[in-house]
């Protein structure tokens, strides 16, 4: 069992995230953490992953937020390897988690403000996402080109890399556009302009270097925000959020908490490569599911998704009384 919430390093070392679930009063949101981390391992032992979450947070957070998942699907993970993240052999499949942050000299969404979210520039937060996703994607697949592919119980499985937003202080309103720009470059804009004027390849399925990766996982949504949405506090809160039903039509879905509605994978999108040496079928993450699939019969794109509308972003009021 890992103790999570138990300090293991001084307080002035303890991340922002980390504190804001060990606040007064907020046992009911670390449980929901808790019950995540039922029969997750840590491989490295002497609390390596406990001070990770609670000194660095966001990987570890979205590391017990796929394993909740995982578990959720009815999968079990064979954590006697050290890499990657998470094989499961019933399925032939091997997971490896990834962290988008924001880039080392850009305000960290932990330290976001108020003018930083409200004023953002759309185009430039998604650009600035677009090149942050790119990192920690292509970082993941040098990692599988350099080891995991010569791994005897990887080397003829399916890979997916499953990366976690959090590249902007107003990420959680982004929902999923950059990635599939990104990803399938589905307009045809064949680049970008980074920030330092060098540019940046769009469509990343379509590159021979991505054929090893069978799909990308994506979320923006796996925040305190979910874990307030999940855990089915009271405590007085508003949620504002927007669903995309037939990935045109815009649904609020906003409502107070007792009231909201959102599930553990709300938000979740996977994105199946049709030029992968190892595809996934569509059925692999299940047909009644609130995960959000783009796949493919041959060159053409087809959809997966809630009949209620698939879950874009969300953002959680607090009220004080």
């Amino acid at each position: 069992m890992l103790h999570l919430f138990n300090d293991l390093v001084p307080r002035d070392s303890l991340h922002p995230n980390y504190m804001a679930f060990k606040a007064p009063d907020r046992e009911e949101f670390q449980n929901v953490i808790l019950d995540w981390a039922e029969g997750f391992i840590d491989r490295d032992g002497n609390d390596k992953f406990c001070r990770e979450f609670q000194t660095t947070f966001n990987s570890s957070f979205w590391e017990l937020y796929l394993f909740a998942v995982i578990k959720s699907l009815g999968w079990e993970v064979d954590f006697s390897k050290a890499a990657p993240d998470f094989r499961i052999p019933s399925k032939n499949l091997n997971i490896e988690a990834v962290v988008s942050n924001a880039a080392a000299n850009d305000i960290q969404e932990w330290n976001k403000t108020f003018e930083g979210v409200t004023n953002a520039d759309f185009l430039a937060s998604q650009a600035a996402t677009i090149e942050r996703l790119s990192n920690s994607i292509s970082s993941k697949l040098k990692k599988y080109n350099e080891s995991y592919q010569n791994y005897k119980e990887v080397k003829d499985s399916a890979f997916i890399i499953a990366v976690g937003s959090y590249g902007t202080q107003d990420f959680f309103h982004l929902g999923d556009v950059a990635a599939q720009r990104l990803i399938y470059d589905d307009a045809r804009e064949g680049k970008i302009t980074k920030r330092n004027g060098s540019e940046l390849t769009l469509g990343l399925f379509s590159m021979p270097e991505y054929t090893n990766v069978s799909a990308i996982i994506f979320s923006s949504t796996a925040t305190f925000g979910k874990v307030r949405a999940i855990s089915g506090s009271t405590k007085p809160a508003f949620f504002q959020a927007t669903r995309i039903k037939n990935l045109i039509e815009p649904i609020n879905a906003s409502a107070p908490a007792g009231e909201y509605r959102e599930s553990l994978s709300d938000g979740l999108r996977v994105f199946h490569n049709k030029n992968a040496s190892r595809p996934i079928p569509p059925d692999l993450f299940g047909t009644d599911t609130d995960i959000m699939q783009f796949c493919f019969e041959g060159d053409d794109q087809y959809v997966l998704g809630s009949p209620n509308g698939d879950l874009a972003n969300r953002q959680v009021i607090v009220l004080r009384t």
